[in-house]
């Protein structure tokens, strides 16, 4: 279960430490003011990526890997790029000096950890001059770090796109035998998420430069320390199928710039989503397009994962012409999603039907109702269907029982602080690992535990969109949670993966966004909130006393 770990850690920490720095970054400077270029209309904290970077650094220390020079190097280039970004974040550094704190930093990894590419299949070998694979590898890496940074401009998009490409690059990590690129990747996905809950539109917080750069690097490096580390069946140019949205999006918009007399580098409207809200899309529906591009990538990637780099390279090339020339016939033939005024009138006849059909408040009762429901039929069956753990895993569960039964004499009703909500969370992890370790031929109803975390996520989903801070609709956010839920427990071959990783990050995500939404709904009763944690967490200990309930 080491590869959860890194996972849980950091989305757990970056979700704590947003709002944190959000009350400080008026006074960090760390704000972004609106532009012309901009969709945003007040000042918004950039402090993103302090949060992923923190939280990225306590799954790395917390996880016990053993790095080898490859992943020392890459470590140490994230440290580089992160660090210019918050300086390019607080000062607005000149281009030329953001560009060379992107070069030191590739060039670690690519140099100093010996990742450069040395090999094609064009579809015969070819193998590169070394001077070559360096330049083609640092070509690469500086490109994929600017292509992230350049398509932060949707409350969600680069967020999204990155989680989506870093999923990719763990199973590739799994397939080439890297686990510490695996842990790395869960890493830094765990942490995107976390973040990803307050950048959704209408984001109250951004990831700067800081957190755009530094997930653009980490995934370039961690693409190669996936293919470049081992002899593997898997091409060389793999990742550009993985991170194709952003790759995509830069090279058009570049030489777009080009054809028209402009610099390369010359800011404008012309990226993805600027097209996409130009034909009429609103702004989630833009990013979730975006998303869906990224997802049929990634398929693409898998059916092509053994084929030569000729073919791989001619998909991608033939998948972004068939894109552009999509998007700039709808251009040119005047076509648009929607008009103005049909919008605002069907939004107008929506918010006066859902008015109409039910109270909000009610809706929203029933929903987090639902929720704790569910949430406590999940824990219920964990505990009956469980035989057993290891010693270290009793022992935490112990550990925890005493620390809530102490919360809860010491504070009962009290606003809960940063410890019952570290408890809570290690509680819905431990649950979580010990579910997953249950055979199935041990389950009482094969799939119920699926059933019911379902039945969280959809309780989650309407509670969120009930709450009367957010709007009615379905966000990008949504999706992401729906798809984990739906999508990856019915992959084929998920449960010989390590640890059953990727089902275990897959309730995890669920069941953390469900227990962070149960604590921000004011309706919910912070004593029975103590409460029924000390029950689940306390009938799971008395269960490994060998005490049977029935």
């Amino acid at each position: 279960m080491s590869f959860v770990l890194p996972f849980v850690l950091s989305m757990v920490v970056a979700m704590a430490l947003v709002p944190l720095l959000v009350r400080y970054a008026g006074r960090l400077q760390l704000l972004d003011a609106p532009a012309h270029r901009k969709v945003h209309l007040k000042p918004i904290p950039r402090v993103g990526g302090i949060a992923m970077a923190v939280g990225v650094l306590a799954a790395v220390s917390s996880a016990g890997f053993s790095p080898d020079v490859g992943d020392a190097s890459f470590l140490a280039g994230a440290t580089v790029i992160f660090f210019f970004g918050l300086v390019d974040d607080r000062y607005d550094l000149d281009f030329r000096l953001k560009f060379l704190g992107q070069v030191i930093a590739c060039g670690l990894v690519v140099i100093g950890g010996g990742m450069a590419v040395r090999a094609l299949e064009l579809p015969a070998h070819v193998d590169l001059p070394r001077a070559i694979g360096i330049a083609l590898t640092m070509f690469y890496m500086v490109g994929v770090t600017n292509a992230v940074n350049l398509s932060d401009g949707l409350d969600g998009l680069a967020g999204g796109t990155t989680f989506l490409c870093l999923c990719g690059l763990a199973w590739l990590s799994y397939v080439a035998g890297q686990g510490m690129a695996l842990g790395l990747c869960l890493a830094f996905a765990g942490a995107v998420l976390g973040f990803l809950r307050f950048n959704t539109h209408p984001a109250v917080v951004f990831m700067g430069d800081a957190g755009s750069q530094l997930l653009g690097y980490a995934i370039g490096g961690l693409s190669l320390l996936a293919t470049q580390k081992a002899t593997t069946l898997l091409c060389a140019t793999l990742p550009i199928l993985l991170l194709g949205i952003p790759i995509l999006d830069t090279l058009q918009v570049m030489v777009r710039r080009v054809l028209a007399g402009h610099s390369p580098f010359r800011a404008d409207r012309g990226h993805l989503h600027h097209r996409l809200l130009a034909l009429g899309l609103e702004h989630h529906e833009a990013v979730m397009v975006i998303y869906g591009l990224q997802a049929a990538l990634l398929v693409v990637a898998y059916v092509e994962r053994y084929e030569s780099d000729i073919i791989v390279l001619g998909t991608f090339f033939l998948f972004g012409a068939t894109v552009l020339c999509a998007l700039s016939l709808a251009e040119r033939t005047g076509w648009k999603w929607r008009t103005l005024v049909r919008a605002d009138r069907d939004r107008g006849r929506l918010m006066r039907f859902l008015r109409r059909s039910y109270d909000t408040r009610a809706l929203l009762r029933g929903a987090v109702f639902a929720l704790t429901a569910t949430l406590g039929a999940y824990a219920g069956l964990t505990v009956y269907e469980t035989r057993g753990a290891a010693v270290d895993v009793r022992l935490a569960v112990w550990a925890l029982s005493g620390v809530m039964v102490l919360q809860l004499l010491v504070r009962r009703g009290a606003a809960l602080d940063l410890i019952d909500k570290g408890v809570l969370y290690a509680i819905v992890a431990a649950f979580v690992f010990i579910d997953v370790s249950i055979p199935a031929g041990e389950r009482l109803i094969p799939r119920l535990d699926w059933g019911l975390v379902l039945l969280v996520a959809l309780s989650t989903v309407v509670a969120l969109r009930s709450s009367p801070s957010r709007g009615f609709g379905v966000t990008p956010l949504d999706v992401l949670i729906l798809f984990v839920t739906l999508v990856v427990p019915n992959l084929p071959g998920l449960d010989v993966l390590p640890g059953f990783a990727p089902l275990a990050v897959a309730k995890l995500v669920v069941l953390c966004y469900a227990l962070e939404v149960v604590l921000t709904v004011p309706q919910v009763a912070v004593l029975w909130v103590r409460l029924s944690a000390c029950a689940a967490i306390g009938a799971l200990a008395l269960r490994f006393a060998g005490i049977r309930f029935w």
